[in-house]
């Protein structure tokens, strides 16, 4: 009796393994869905200056379903070398466009089609980065 007990727990222990592994890959899943699924929307490529003169590359987001004007939301890069193409910075735009906002999110400077030289340590110059974009997405017309 007392081994048949030990097997039934057992295999509780395991069903219950088995349905964290089910539920891990499933928000696997929907995450890569989410970032890696084309969802089509319209884009705008946008080039602003820094104030340091680095130019800097962006994409403009904004829904296809809504009329303008937008209101705007910047969403900045996180830190390394992540690009605007790439990383949570896809997934947070294609939710805020859902909601019917304006996104604009841009490659920190020496990242992908940005100019400019990557340092981890230079935060001025994000900041920096960071207005003129802002500055950038204001003088759009479709905010």
């Amino acid at each position: 009796m007392k081994m048949f007990i030990f097997k039934k727990r057992i295999w509780k222990g395991i069903g219950a393994v088995f349905l964290s592994l089910i539920l891990l890959l499933s928000l696997a899943v929907g995450a890569f869905w989410l970032t890696y699924i084309h969802i089509p929307t319209p884009r705008d490529i946008v080039h602003f200056n820094s104030a340091d003169g680095v130019t800097l590359e962006g994409t403009l987001f904004y829904p296809s379903s809504q009329q303008e004007p937008f209101h705007a939301v910047l969403v900045l890069p996180g830190s390394g070398r992540i690009t605007r193409d790439n990383g949570p910075t896809m997934v947070q735009s294609k939710a805020f466009v859902k909601k019917g906002f304006a996104v604009l999110v841009y490659d920190k400077r020496g990242t992908g089609e940005s100019g400019g030289t990557f340092r981890y340590d230079d935060i001025k110059n994000l900041v920096a980065d960071a207005n003129g974009c802002s500055c950038s997405i204001m003088s759009s017309n479709l905010v």
